[in-house]
């Protein structure tokens, strides 16, 4: 006994992939972070670009040059996307997440505004 699934599968396929494609976008695009912070993400990038760091020495292997994102981190993964495979003279960029303040070495950091724990004073 044959059923007409594979009919019906043809003609009820395309419909169907695309609310299911529809779907998928809305939901990768709420993923992404507000464009407040793909901006500010782009201008922590260019900063990076544009300052004059100092040389390595000649001697050791250069290190990566390090933005760091201090506190709760709003830009998800846009400022790892826009900085992926750049450059910065020989240094590649580096994010890294720190919750506290770290006892590593940053060279450009973002500080999330952080609730006070006490608002009532000031």
């Amino acid at each position: 006994m044959s059923l007409p699934v594979p009919g019906l599968l043809r003609r009820g396929a395309a419909p169907l992939l695309l609310v299911l494609l529809a779907t998928l976008s809305s939901i990768a695009a709420d993923t992404q972070p507000p464009l407040e912070y793909r901006v500010k993400a782009a201008f922590l990038f260019n900063f990076a670009r544009f300052v004059e760091w100092p040389e390595e020495p000649a001697a050791s292997a250069p290190q990566p040059l390090t933005i760091c994102v201090i506190g709760e981190d709003p830009f998800g993964e846009a400022l790892d996307q826009l900085v992926q495979g750049e450059v910065v003279g020989a240094r590649r960029i580096a994010v890294q997440r720190h919750p506290t303040p770290p006892q590593s070495h940053c060279d450009v950091a973002y500080i999330a505004k952080q609730p006070r724990e006490n608002p009532d004073r000031r």
